[in-house]
């Protein structure tokens, strides 16, 4: 018989087929069983019978041993009494041969009795192994009632997630529809400014569209990249570092940043700083250097410097310092002599065209007029200077 497993249906045929032989086997072991217990039953009621049938031959035997004891004692008295004994002798033989033969159906009744005890034992187990297996058999089924469950679970779930997929799925088409779509715009949009490559300027973009200002393409030609203002096609070298004359088309604005590198610097019109050069104030500096005489230089010696200031026209006066402050005790003329000195520096008036022919000029007649006329040949060429002036290399 097939057994119920749940909502699912009844097992596989083997499956049914082991129950039933289990089942058959069960009510089997039950017959034997009951079989054995009327067995034993019966061997119960053959065993007291031949017990009572014992006991009734012992009674009869004694009765017989009586009569024979009656007999002997009164043989010699009656004939009666002596058939009476031998009677009661073959009696009590038969008596004793049902006893023999009542107690021979004892043990066999006995050995039936643990035969159908054996048998029954045997039955016992038999129903216990049957119930083990019937116990084996409903907990199978109930394992396959709980696997069928299970799978109509994972079934019912599967069904879920499969519902949940489609749905998905369905989303998915939509959101790649959508996307196809905008990519679709996208691609329309990028093209409608973007040319990509040609050898020459075109007159309408990728979507067969007049050009606009904006759009820009790749000149294969001269490989620049050219962008259209609206009237015409600008171009723009993409090689920056090896465009040999890149030119701005406006002011650079450095935005805070520096600009830094080696090399030199060429410009060809003023610069204009507002912070300083080399850690120098250009613009204070500047004034100083306004300041200095052209020709002049900084790398003269002092007897380089004398040797200028005593020299008129070309010529040195030997005009020498020393011997002027040896001279200086003595340096006081007298009047008469100091009278003869102003006719002749009056009557002198100053001309030091010749060459001055005394040894010794008082500093008191070396006048400015005398020294600025000759401020040409005084003068120091800018080539002249080098060193620093005022912490600035020049």
């Amino acid at each position: 018989m097939a057994l119920f497993r749940g909502t699912g249906g009844a097992g596989s045929t083997t499956d049914d087929a082991t129950v039933s032989a289990v089942t058959t086997q069960a009510q089997l072991a039950t017959t034997k069983a009951n079989e054995a217990s009327s067995s034993a039953s019966s061997a119960s009621s053959s065993a007291s019978s031949a017990t009572n049938s014992a006991n009734t031959a012992s009674t009869q035997a004694s009765n017989a041993s009586t009569s024979a004891s009656n007999a002997a004692s009164y043989e010699a008295t009656t004939l009666t009494s002596k058939n009476a004994a031998v009677a009661a002798q073959a009696a009590a033989e038969t008596a004793e041969t049902n006893a023999e033969t009542a107690e021979t159906n004892a043990e066999t009744a006995e050995t039936n009795a643990e035969t159908a005890q054996a048998a029954a034992e045997t039955a016992e187990t038999n129903a216990e192994t049957a119930q083990t297996a019937s116990e084996a058999a409903r907990d199978l089924a109930l394992s396959y009632k709980n696997t069928t469950l299970t799978y109509k679970n994972d079934a019912e779930t599967a069904k879920t997630a499969a519902e949940t997929a489609e749905t998905n799925a369905e989303t998915a088409e939509t959101n790649a529809e959508t996307a196809q779509a905008a990519a679709e715009a996208a691609l329309d949009a990028i093209e409608g400014f973007f040319l990509g490559t040609a050898s020459s300027n075109p007159t309408v973009d990728l979507n067969g569209n007049a050009i606009t200002a904006g759009d820009w393409y790749f000149n294969t030609s001269d490989n620049t990249t050219r962008i259209y203002d609206g009237s015409s096609w600008n171009t723009i070298n993409p090689d920056l570092v090896g465009d040999s004359s890149p030119q701005l088309g406006g002011n650079l604005d450095l935005n805070s940043n520096n600009i830094t590198g080696t090399g030199d610097l060429s410009f060809t019109g003023s610069i204009t700083l507002s912070g300083t050069v080399d850690g120098r104030d250009v613009s204070a500096d500047g004034i100083k250097l306004d300041g200095i005489e052209s020709d002049a230089t900084a790398d003269q010696t002092a007897a380089e410097i004398l040797t200028a200031l005593l020299t008129v026209d070309g010529t040195g006066t030997n005009l020498d310092a020393d011997l002027l402050d040896g001279n200086e005790a003595s340096a006081f003329a007298t009047s008469a002599q100091g009278a003869l000195a102003d006719t002749a520096l009056q009557s002198e008036a100053n001309d030091l065209s010749a060459a001055v022919t005394w040894a010794n000029v008082p500093n008191a007649n070396i006048t400015e007029g005398s020294v600025t006329q000759h401020q040409t040949a005084l003068s120091i060429a800018g080539s002249q200077l080098t060193g620093t002036i005022d912490g600035g290399t020049f």
